[in-house]
Order: structure tokens, then C-alpha cells, then sequence
């Protein structure tokens, strides 16, 4: 023992504090040597617990555990052992300060959802009885269920706590919902499932999720081209539209070059020219990717494009604004616009639009749909003053109704 050690347990102090204090170092110096520890990890985060692991009945479905009073493992918190999952239901109020001692039960399954952003969410569950009494660390626990009612634990966290009444599940190859949901411990939720119809317009059944029409399709685009090329020693931004749904939003974007000794890539889509060569460059986030190919040269070789910005669709007798962005090599140059329509044949004229306006210094034009209940596409052109970068965009004319 340590001069340290001698002092700070020799400080004036309770004969019981100075007993529970002898008894958890004994305790931690002792119990990692049991066949009966294992070092587990979490399967919420990157977390490992050390805990002793022993039969607590003749179920092998359940299991006691035992870990310093000290470890930050909780109720609710689901492990990876042997491999399979446990999740923690029950820890017991006082062991004297000493050590925590409490049970666990397998996972039978995850169950899995859409949340309210549109993305896949899961748990895993394992099932409980109707006596919340025998949760205890000594009492065996049977029990058996009607086929059509299921009861099960989870954890409590940020995504589970929204779970209400009717909230549907896919498991068993059966759909479930939700019939009663107990939220009171702030670690664990109990909820009693009831057998429910399974809709094939909106659940999937071979990914056992229920309304998986509500499930968000994020898109990523980048607008600079799709072979680019940049000097040595020269930059180049990005320029990245991410879309849910259609609809434009912001969404968290990690950048990667293929090869990091041709080109760098920051994280906000900084493109930087390190030594000649090829790579490619990709934009990912929500599960979705896309990436574009890149050539480091000494030279540049002119490579003019042109984009129009706006909306896909009009409705009938209604006008929308349409933008012009001119590129070469990727980087935006200045220049003025001239914007016309035609069939989608990109020849023939069209009567379901016409241009009812532009200004060549903004380079935007506003498009102007028909009144005659015409519907289908057409496409919007555009060049630069010269002709070298031209640029088009189809657009349907919708009904109101």
C-alpha cells in the first residue's frame, strides 16, 4: 500500500467508511479473478463494462451481474455477450455502497421504425410477464402469453420516449401496435402489443418495418460537373444540393478524396490540387452518396457547362423564376444569359409554356405556364453570351386538382 493509500485511508473517518472503503478495493482487485467475468460492450455506443456474469435460475434466458458500484452501466443499457444481446431490467436498490448487483434478460429481437425525421430507427426488446413483481434477483419467472398479445421491455431513451398508442411494428412476421405503453421508469419502457393488420401498400415485411412509406429518401448532387479538372497548386468549391423528399435541406455531409496525394478535400467541399493525377471525390450523409471524378493538370483545357436553378414542375396559369449559373472547369464565371423553350425533343415548339420574361445580367428568366389545361413536359434552354456553355432543364406543367 502506498504512503498515499496509508494516509488517506487513516484520515478520520467512520469505522463504516473505512470498512466499505477496504471492501471495494478488495472487491475490484478480486472479482475480475472469477471464470465468471467478462469484459462486454455496449450495443448503444462505444462503451465496455466489466461485470461478473452467473446463471440467477434454471431459465438460461436470464442472467445475474454483478460490477463496481462505480461501472456506468444502467437500467435499460442492452450488451453484447456471447453473442447475443442482454438488456438490463432490474438493479438492486443497495448492495452497501459496495458493488451493483442486478439481472438481465435476452434479446429475442429489434424492433424497428420510421421516426419523425423519416429515418430507421431500432431497439432491442425482450418480453416480460404480467407480474412486474418478479423482476427480483432470486424468483424464477414463466410465464406464457396469448399468441395474438405481446409485453415487452426497452430501453427508454430520446427515441423510444415518443412511442404512443398505436405506434406499429413489424415482427414475427406478424404487425403489431402499440395498446399500452408504461414510460413512469426513466430507464425502461413497458409496453403491451396487440396483433395488428399488416398493410402491404406501406409496411415491409422483409425489413420488418411498419409504414415504411413515411421512410425520408435524402439525394445528394454536385452541380459543378461530372469530370473536372483544376490545376496544380489551384482550389475548387463544391457545389453540393442535398434534397429530402424533393424538398432542399441541410444535412451533414463528410467529404473523401480517393487519393489524398492528388487531391485534398475539406470539410466544408474545398477541393485543393496537390500533384497531377486522377481521383474521385465523394459527398456522403443520410446514407446516400455521390461523387464526381477529377483530373490535376498543369494546363487547363476550357470545359464549359451551364445549370438552371428552379423548380421541377408549374402549375397550370402560374410563373416561376429560373437562374442560370455558368461554369468552367467547375468555378462560376460571370456572364450573361439567354433563355428559350422548345418540346422536349429539344426542336419543336411548344405551347405549354412560354418565357414571359428575362434579364440577361441576373441570367434569370421567368417561365409562365399555360391557361388552356394543357398539360405535360417541356424544356428550358439556356446559353452564355458566346454559346460555349449551354445548359437545359425539363419541367412538367401540373393540374391544381
Amino acid at each position: 500500500m502506498s504512503y498515499l493509500d496509508k494516509y488517506t485511508r487513516n484520515k478520520p473517518s467512520s469505522l463504516r467508511e473505512l470498512r466499505v472503503s477496504d471492501t471495494k478495493r478488495l472487491f475490484k482487485t478480486h472479482y475480475k479473478d472469477t471464470p465468471s467475468y467478462f469484459k462486454v460492450k455496449s450495443a448503444n455506443n462505444d462503451l465496455f463494462y466489466e461485470m461478473q456474469i452467473n446463471d440467477s435460475s434454471d431459465l438460461k434466458d436470464q442472467k445475474s451481474l454483478t460490477t463496481s458500484i462505480d461501472s456506468l452501466i444502467s437500467l435499460g443499457e442492452t450488451i453484447s455477450w456471447n453473442d447475443e444481446y442482454w438488456i438490463v431490467v432490474h438493479f438492486d436498490k443497495n448492495m452497501g455502497d459496495v458493488y451493483k448487483r442486478g439481472r438481465m434478460y435476452q434479446c429475442l429481437h429489434q424492433l424497428k421504425w420510421i421516426d419523425d425525421e423519416g429515418a430507421i430507427q431500432n431497439t432491442w426488446f425482450t418480453y416480460y410477464s404480467n407480474d412486474m413483481g418478479s423482476l427480483g434477483i432470486k424468483e424464477g419467472n414463466i410465464f406464457s402469453l396469448p399468441d395474438e398479445t405481446r409485453r415487452l421491455i426497452i430501453q427508454n431513451n430520446d427515441y423510444t420516449n415518443k412511442f404512443d398508442k398505436g405506434q406499429r411494428f413489424i415482427f414475427d412476421r406478424r404487425s403489431w401496435d402499440i395498446h399500452y405503453i408504461d414510460r413512469l421508469n426513466s430507464n425502461l419502457i413497458y409496453i403491451v402489443l396487440k396483433e395488428d393488420q399488416f398493410n402491404t401498400a406501406t409496411d415491409n415485411l422483409e425489413l420488418e418495418i411498419a409504414n415504411y412509406n413515411k421512410l425520408a429518401k435524402y439525394e445528394i448532387s454536385i452541380s459543378n460537373g461530372e469530370m473536372l479538372a483544376i490545376k496544380v497548386g489551384d482550389t475548387l468549391q463544391l457545389n453540393v444540393k442535398t434534397t429530402k423528399n424533393g424538398t432542399p435541406v441541410e444535412i451533414p455531409l463528410l467529404f473523401t478524396s480517393s487519393d489524398d496525394s492528388v487531391a485534398s478535400v475539406s470539410d466544408t467541399g474545398l477541393v485543393s490540387g496537390i500533384q497531377k493525377g486522377s481521383c474521385s471525390i465523394q459527398a456522403s450523409g443520410k446514407g446516400v452518396s455521390t461523387s464526381i471524378e477529377l483530373n490535376i493538370i498543369e494546363e487547363l483545357t476550357p470545359n464549359y457547362t451551364a445549370e438552371i436553378i428552379g423548380e421541377d414542375s408549374i402549375y397550370l396559369n402560374r410563373t416561376s423564376t429560373y437562374t442560370a449559373i455558368f461554369r468552367n472547369n467547375g468555378s462560376e464565371i460571370a456572364d450573361t444569359s439567354r433563355f428559350w423553350i422548345t418540346a422536349l425533343d429539344g426542336i419543336s415548339t411548344t405551347d405549354l409554356a412560354i418565357i414571359e420574361s428575362q434579364n440577361p445580367s441576373n441570367r434569370t428568366c421567368v417561365v409562365k405556364s399555360n391557361n388552356n389545361r394543357k398539360l405535360g413536359s417541356f424544356t428550358l434552354h439556356v446559353e452564355n453570351s458566346n454559346g460555349l456553355s449551354t445548359g437545359k432543364k425539363d419541367i412538367k406543367v401540373k393540374s391544381l386538382i
